[in-house]
């Protein structure tokens, strides 16, 4: 095996890597089955995030999201820290 061709499977495994992330971002209704919550009480997180407390800080209950356009998409991974912080342990 080449340094080339070495650098192109770094390249290619980057590139497979970039794709799979996409893979962990989910929509409003998948995440609203996963919680068992409605779509309201999503758009009522997403609505309180600009909505910040006097001092800037989010809310403890913030779910991250992001758009595109107008599109709401959430990472699996802030998904399921967020199921995590909001766990009551008695």
């Amino acid at each position: 095996m080449n340094l080339q061709s070495t650098a192109q499977q770094s390249t290619q495994a980057k590139e497979l890597d970039f794709y799979a992330d996409l893979n962990d971002f989910l929509t409003t209704d998948e995440v609203a089955k996963i919680l068992k919550v409605s779509n309201s009480y999503l758009a009522k997180l997403r609505f309180e995030h600009y909505n910040k407390g006097k001092d800037g800080s989010l809310r403890a209950d913030f779910l991250p999201f992001f758009k595109a356009g107008k599109s709401v998409r959430y990472k699996k991974s802030d998904v399921l820290a967020w199921i995590e912080r909001n766990t009551v342990r008695g």
